[in-house]
Order: C-alpha cells, then sequence, then structure tokens
C-alpha cells in the first residue's frame, strides 16, 4: 500500500478589526504627542516631581544617598527607577517621540484588557490620556487599570497586579487604594503567595514613609498657614477647601459637581446587592482618597469607564474553582 500524499495547508494570518483600529490609534497619538510636545520630564524647576527625581540622581551621583536619615529618600528612588527611562531621553535631549514610544507598551497592556471574550472600544480611550494629563498621571491611570483587570476582566494575568503595584508607587494616594483593592481580594491570589506578600509589604513600606512624611509637613505652620495639623490640615489643604478659601467658585462648584457625581456612582454600585459589593468596595478607595491631595481620584478613569459601559466580571465565590484566579 503507498503511502498518500497529504498537501501541506497554508497558514493564514488574520488581523482583526480591533487590532487594526488599535494599530492606527497608537500612530495618532504618536503623532500628537509629537505635535504637542509631550513628555514626561521638562526640566521645569517648579515641578514638585521633577525635583525629588533631581534630587536623587544628584545624591546617587555625589555618592549622598542615605535612606536611613529619611526613609521617603528609599520611595523616591524607586520612582526614579520607574521613570528612569523617560529620564536620559530628556537628560540626553531626545526628541519627543522617544518618550511617546517609551509608554506605549505601558498604553498596550489596558488596550489589551479583555471582557466576556471581547476587546472593548472604550480600550482605545487610554491613547487619549497622554493628550490630556501628564504622563506621570497616566502611569497611575494605567496602573489601577491593570488592578481592575486583574480581578474583574478575562484577562487576569499575574503580571498585572505586580505591574499596577510598581506604578502605584508614583502616587501614595493610589498607593493605599492598591493595598485595599488587593487585601480586600486577596482571597482570589492563590499562585505565587510568597511574591504577592512580598509586594503587599514593599508598598505598605512606602506607604507610610508617604504619609509620615505628609503629617510632618502638614504639621508645620508657616505664617499664615491654618491653625490646624496633622491629618486635620491635610484635608484643609483638599482642592475643594482651596477654591473656597481663595474665593473661585467656579473652580469651587465644578469639584463639588465632580464629588456629587461620585456620590452618584457609589450609591448606584450599592444599590446593586451583594454580587457588586467588590466592584462598590473598589471604587470606595477613590471617593476617600478625593478627600485628600493626590492623583488617586484620577487614576480611577479607565475603571469608571470599563463600569459605565457595563464591561466587568466578578470573581468566583470559590476560588479553588475558578480557572481564571490568579
Amino acid at each position: 500500500m503507498s503511502a498518500t500524499e497529504l498537501t501541506p495547508t497554508k497558514r493564514t494570518w488574520v488581523i482583526s478589526h480591533y487590532t487594526l483600529v488599535s494599530i492606527f490609534a497608537a500612530i495618532a497619538f504618536c503623532i500628537l504627542a509629537v505635535i504637542l510636545h509631550r513628555r514626561l520630564i521638562t526640566g521645569d524647576p517648579s515641578d514638585g516631581f521633577f525635583a525629588q527625581l533631581q534630587f536623587i540622581a544628584i545624591a546617587l551621583q555625589t555618592g549622598t544617598f542615605d535612606p536611613a536619615t529619611e526613609p521617603l529618600h528609599a520611595v523616591h528612588l524607586v520612582r526614579f527607577g520607574i521613570i528612569y527611562p523617560w529620564f536620559l531621553t530628556w537628560l540626553n535631549g531626545l526628541p519627543d517621540i522617544i518618550d511617546s514610544l517609551l509608554i506605549l507598551p505601558l498604553l498596550l497592556t489596558v488596550v489589551a484588557v479583555k471582557f466576556k471574550n471581547r476587546h472593548p472600544l472604550i480600550n482605545l480611550l487610554v491613547f487619549a490620556l497622554p493628550l490630556a494629563f501628564s504622563f506621570r498621571t497616566v502611569f497611575v491611570i494605567v496602573g489601577l487599570a491593570n488592578l481592575y483587570a486583574c480581578f474583574y476582566s478575562d484577562s487576569r494575568g499575574q503580571w498585572r497586579l505586580y505591574l499596577s503595584g510598581l506604578l502605584s508607587i508614583l502616587s501614595s494616594g493610589v498607593a493605599l487604594a492598591w493595598l485595599v483593592v488587593v487585601l480586600a481580594n486577596s482571597k482570589h491570589i492563590t499562585k505565587h503567595r510568597p511574591a504577592f506578600f512580598t509586594a503587599v509589604a514593599i508598598i505598605s513600606a512606602s506607604l507610610v514613609a508617604s504619609i509620615m512624611q505628609k503629617l510632618t509637613y502638614f504639621g508645620n505652620k508657616p505664617p499664615g498657614a491654618s491653625e490646624s495639623s496633622g491629618l486635620l490640615s491635610a484635608i484643609e489643604r483638599n482642592t475643594i477647601f482651596v477654591s473656597y478659601g481663595s474665593d473661585n467658585s467656579i473652580r469651587f462648584l465644578l469639584y463639588c459637581g465632580i464629588l456629587a457625581v461620585v456620590v452618584w456612582f457609589l450609591t448606584t454600585l450599592y444599590k446593586a446587592g451583594r454580587e457588586g459589593r467588590p466592584i462598590f468596595l473598589f471604587f470606595l478607595t477613590a471617593a476617600a482618597s478625593f478627600v485628600f491631595e493626590g492623583l488617586g481620584p484620577i487614576a480611577f478613569l479607565m475603571p469608571v469607564a470599563w463600569v459605565l459601559t457595563n464591561n466587568f466580571t466578578l470573581p468566583k465565590t470559590n476560588p479553588k474553582t475558578d480557572p481564571q484566579t490568579v
């Protein structure tokens, strides 16, 4: 019996419409970012974040870096490490397009998120964010977007958990939100527990150092400052109180309107019942961070957009039977 000759089948590469739209959106983002001169570091001496990075760079170069005397310097060192590629582009005078290309992989982690076996078009909103906000703000938005995806989407790779934790260090308010959300969902994390506890310990340490520094700063009373100190002084420096105290009526009404929307959003989630309680807790951390200064509330932009467009998948009640447990 002669062997039957099989005709080799040709492989066909298929590119989805979503992939094509994502490619065009990424190209458009890079072009617009160059036109608008968007980049992470501009060298503005009035930028407090840049001042932190410059201090760490000088301390490392001169050998005077000593986190033992000031623990917050260790937090600044981690932040410096996160944005080091962008720091190099500024230091070497590289063109704006390099900054855009460096942030592109972070944006694509959001673009790749799936809900109910599909990629919602709302994911592409992430390409517009660097054009509207600072790159640092976009980092924390991407961080909490990956944290949301880790627990409430089909894209539950554990790498998203650690990426979100790393980016959360850029803001103490976001770090607090990360800890609350992760600890509330810890029962769904069954893999690599030592790595998980290590990440929680690192984020907790950075948060404690930041809070201690803030309380010390708010405890000082420069001439003309509020008579309050500590936590109360921090609350009084909230944007709502500041706008009211400076008689900026338009800004005050705007922030009150945002706060009203936050309350309405949380009330709606709470009325969803027990099944929606994990989502409610996730966004409750945003409401708490709204009280203080920082990037906390803005960082929840992508999760809010996903919930409003009905893009979420709640974790299974029994993590042992959930194949998507991270």
